[in-house]
């Protein structure tokens, strides 16, 4: 917490918020700036991590006002849904202290509730349904691609191509909302604690990406979630493989993030320069096999402790 008075506070998340509201209109008029939107929310962490809850909602209103008449009606709702809430839960979790995955964890979850919101919005007003549009575009390419093989007489190539096309319908909740929300969540909450860690007057010691653990009983979690899945595996009406798909992809990011971080912890352990180092992160994440090798390690992590954050 910051010692300023409200008229302090007041006028920080004014100037933070003007910043964050023409971003997001640059955002809107710019399309190459539209690559970028994810950042939209790091003004209002940075607001609330530094004035308060009720500083961040009353920048949040305005802002939207602003939004509202300055850009349509459909952006300021869409920017205020998937955004701005998230941006309050990440936010609130800094100016509290909370552990980093506390955080990424509560602004994770509010932007998976927004989003759902939001589409179910889409439906109701404009009869567009993102989920469903997605699923088309997906059968669409793979139904070409199979036409083609088939005029190959290529049957087993088919099959397979069959049994892509099932696997990417089952794993479509986790591709369109959850694995953004997570890793969106993540982004912003280190971008804004760099940019926090560079501001005048606060002096809290904020965790670097390196803190970054899940809890010591996740693998309890996880245990119990594929015991729970299994008692409503005959139960009808619940989609079990899409249950229990997407749960694995949901684990596999979160223990890929954790294996990530401890890659980072020890490449500053034996002291390897920071340079070298964000190449050597990069290239690690672009390499199929060091990728799942990573999620293995942040899954051992989980439970092993490597770097002894959890004493």
């Amino acid at each position: 917490m910051i010692n300023m008075s409200n008229r302090q506070r007041l006028t920080e998340a004014g100037i933070v918020s003007v910043i964050g509201v023409i971003f997001s209109i640059l955002v809107n008029n710019i399309p190459f700036l539209s690559l970028f939107a994810l950042f939209i929310s790091i003004p209002y962490i940075i607001i609330t991590a530094r004035c308060g809850i009720k500083h961040s909602i009353i920048s949040i209103v305005v802002s939207s006002v602003i939004l509202l008449f300055v850009t349509n009606p459909i952006y300021a709702l869409t920017v205020f849904l998937l955004f701005f809430v998230p941006a309050v839960f990440i936010g609130y979790n800094i100016y509290k202290n909370k552990s980093p995955v506390n955080a990424v964890s509560w602004g994770a979850f509010a932007s998976i509730i927004t989003i759902v919101i939001y589409i179910k919005l889409v439906v109701v007003f404009f009869n567009f349904d993102i989920i469903e549009q997605t699923i088309k575009m997906f059968e669409q390419a793979l139904n070409m691609q199979q036409e083609f093989l088939t005029q190959l007489n290529s049957m087993e190539k088919n099959s397979k191509i069959a049994f892509i096309m099932e696997y990417i319908l089952t794993i479509i909740p986790s591709i369109v909302i959850i694995i953004p929300s997570i890793i969106i969540s993540f982004t912003n909450y280190f971008v804004s604690l760099f940019i926090l860690r560079r501001t005048k007057g606060y002096n809290e010691k904020l965790p670097s990406i390196k803190d970054f653990a899940l809890p010591g009983n996740i693998f309890i979690g996880v245990i119990l979630i594929y015991l729970l899945s299994m008692i409503l595996k005959d139960i009808n009406g619940i989609y079990y493989n899409t249950i229990i798909i997407n749960t694995e992809i949901v684990f596999l990011i979160i223990f890929l993030i954790q294996g990530i971080c401890v890659y980072s912890y020890f490449l500053d352990k034996i002291k390897v320069r920071q340079g070298i180092k964000n190449i050597l992160l990069v290239v690690s994440i672009l390499i199929g096999p060091l990728l799942f090798m990573m999620s293995i390690i942040g899954m051992i992590d989980s439970v092993v402790d490597f770097r002894r954050i959890r004493r």
